[in-house]
């Protein structure tokens, strides 16, 4: 597609006439490329290296029970020749449910340029060399970095995830990965799936909490009276609520109550709207006259906590009983349950005698529910009495949803604001004790209905709102704040939520204000970067003017908006946003400007690229196709190339 040129090109016939034709490939363009456009770039072209994807990037729908991927790709910022610059590091925020794969750091970006045929291969994917010599001045070979993020969702609802790339000759670069968590309308988790109670003297009684989680979007009815095969020795409660709300858990008690000294074993059946799930129960009558309250024990907690659990042995005979030893015997390898006090060996207890056994569980990892570990006496004699230690260590995430407030181009003298929610990603709870407010222009506040402090229920049983504002009063900078969000979440008190905003002058302004399209091969077509123009002013805003022009100008098309819609009027702060792609049948570094015009305002964004040797392959010269973050279109690539390949053929006509 030729450049632009406002008025003299609306006049052209000549340019008339190649609209007409590029119009009908333009309108299949856009709707095959729609959901294949990058967001803008999180970089400048002062900075060394770029992130292909832009400042964000999209894994999208993800079933729960399920995991998403997409992949990041840093490459050398266009424009740049022989260079070489180090990742240090990449880290992600306290982002439930996201996961980094990463080769190994740090890695090297490398632009590798020179004269004649080039020489070496790229490690990575999107990389490229120069085979040939016949037509390259200036050959270059890009090695990038690759990896992979993933969202594995335990409820419903969108999610995102800053991620920080470090280097050691570049500013920091962060990129937001971002996910939808989707549930069926019918679906629940049990835990734990096995109870085990251990030893229960017979007459006496054991009892065991049991979640039943609604994973599901609709209320989940569950069957009452729980089936229980076979039943002797067991029972369950009603729920109090049921049937159970969306992301909602409800809590029953199990409880054997061994009618005589014999081993019970038996299965739980929890069934309704979603099917069914089995529990394993176990429990052992016994007679003795040693009994330990409670047994079993329950020693759940959040990871990085400790809790102290206290389990008293009463002798209920009427002789005198010796404690030999008293140990914990990990059912769990490694788990962290110690003992803080206990009768020193060879203690006795006369008859309706007790003592206490102190113990406590400082996990520092997740860990299932279930039995952990056994607390054994040894007494008179070589006879063992064993209680059954069960619990779990929860995770306790944080949830925020944007990770980042990112308000995007903002007019001075407006307001936006933006919905920011608060959840406990995973199995702990927490208490949102309090919150800083931004520095100006930024306000946060929580919205009517959410207290604070405030409790967030586990697995994201319920959801914290609040509200970010911006009030910029003068244009032409970059704004940034942050909130702390103070919580009890043990290694996690104070979170931080990033603000940034672009503030626009009055008139007609852009955000980014540059585009940097990387390394791209000769004679393809790169991924589609994109520029949102917004009007500032009061009045409508005529755009009358929209081409791109520079050294390199004829390289860099525009594709969306189509030629019939270039020239528009924008209401007051109304915006839209000018995609752009690059192709050029020479290599060696590209440079244009994007020129978007409104009256007497107008703003350039720098357009740079770097054309790498290659892409010739069959001779055709018009091979071309879009890196996309995520593309779920039916269409496909092939359908793309094909579009495109029809395009460029227009073109050179």
């Amino acid at each position: 597609m030729p450049a632009l040129t406002g008025r003299a090109a609306r006049s052209d016939p000549d340019v008339v006439r190649k609209r007409r034709v590029i119009a009908a490939v333009v309108v299949v363009v856009v709707a095959t490329i729609a959901a294949c456009l990058g967001p803008t770039l999180s970089s400048t072209e002062q900075e060394a290296v770029v992130v292909q994807q832009g400042s964000s990037v999209l894994i999208g729908d993800v079933m729960i029970g399920m995991t998403g991927s997409a992949s990041i790709t840093i490459s050398p910022a266009a424009g740049s020749s022989s260079s070489s610059d180090t990742i240090t590091s990449i880290t992600r925020g306290s982002c439930p449910g996201f996961a980094l794969q990463l080769l190994p750091l740090p890695a090297s970006v490398i632009r590798t340029c020179g004269t004649g045929s080039g020489t070496g291969t790229a490690t990575m994917p999107m990389t490229a060399t120069a085979p040939e010599t016949s037509d390259l001045q200036e050959p270059c070979t890009d090695t990038v970095y690759t990896f992979g993020v993933t969202y594995s969702p335990t409820a419903a609802g969108p999610a995102s995830c800053t991620i920080t790339i470090s280097g050691s000759t570049f500013a920091p670069l962060t990129v937001s990965a971002v996910a939808n968590g989707i549930a069926p309308a019918f679906a629940m988790d049990v835990t734990p799936k096995t109870i085990n109670f251990g030893d229960v003297r017979v007459g006496n009684s054991g009892s065991q909490p049991l979640d039943i989680r609604n994973v599901g979007t609709s209320p989940l009815p569950i069957n009452q009276p729980f089936m229980i095969n076979p039943s002797t020795g067991f029972s369950v409660t009603n729920l109090a609520v049921n049937p159970i709300g969306p992301s909602k858990t409800e809590t029953v008690t199990v409880t054997c109550t061994p009618p005589s000294a014999t081993a019970f074993n038996s299965t739980l059946v929890v069934s309704g709207g979603a099917g069914s799930q089995n529990v394993v129960l176990a429990c052992r009558g016994i007679t003795t006259n040693l009994n330990l309250t409670p047994s079993p024990a329950d020693v759940t907690i959040r990871v990085g906590e400790s809790v102290q659990k206290d389990i008293t042995v009463q002798n209920l005979g009427g002789a005198s009983s010796t404690l030999n030893s008293i140990s914990v015997v990990p059912t769990v390898p490694n788990v962290p349950i110690t003992i803080v006090s206990a009768p020193p060996p060879g203690s006795t207890l006369g008859p309706g005698s007790s003592a206490i056994v102190s113990m406590r569980f400082a996990p520092t990892a997740p860990q299932a529910s279930g039995e952990l570990a056994k607390l054994r006496i040894n007494h008179d004699g070589n006879m063992i009495r064993d209680a059954v230690i069960n619990g779990a260590a929860l995770e306790t995430t944080m949830a925020v949803f944007p990770d980042t407030v990112d308000f995007g181009p903002v007019c001075a003298g407006t307001t936006e604001m933006r919905d920011v929610s608060v959840k406990a990603g995973t199995a702990g709870g927490f208490t949102l004790t309090s919150f800083t407010m931004p520095a100006a222009p930024f306000m946060f506040r929580a919205k009517t209905g959410t207290p604070v402090p405030g409790n967030a229920l586990p697995n994201q049983g319920n959801t914290l709102e609040f509200v970010a504002t911006v009030m910029p009063s003068a244009g032409g900078t970059k704004a940034e704040g942050s909130v702390t969000l103070n919580t009890d979440i043990p290694g996690d008190t104070a979170h931080k939520l990033s603000l940034v905003a672009d503030i626009l002058p009055n008139g007609v302004g852009a955000s980014p204000q540059s585009m940097d399209f990387g390394g791209v091969i000769k004679n393809t077509l790169s991924q589609a970067m994109s520029t949102e123009v917004r009007n500032c002013s009061d009045a409508p805003l005529v755009i009358d003017d929209v081409h791109i022009e520079g050294p390199n100008g004829t390289d860099f098309s525009i594709v969306i908006p189509g030629p019939s819609e270039l020239l528009r009027t924008l209401q007051p702060r109304e915006s839209v946003k000018y995609h752009v792609v690059m192709r050029s049948d020479t290599p060696g570094a590209k440079v244009g400007t994007l020129v978007i015009g409104g009256g007497t305002s107008s703003v350039q964004i720098g357009l740079v690229a770097t054309a790498l040797g290659g892409g010739d392959g069959d001779g055709l010269g018009e091979r071309s196709y879009y890196t996309c973050g995520d593309c779920n279109s039916g269409g496909g690539p092939g359908v793309l190339a094909f579009v495109v390949f029809l395009g460029l053929r227009r073109r050179r006509r």
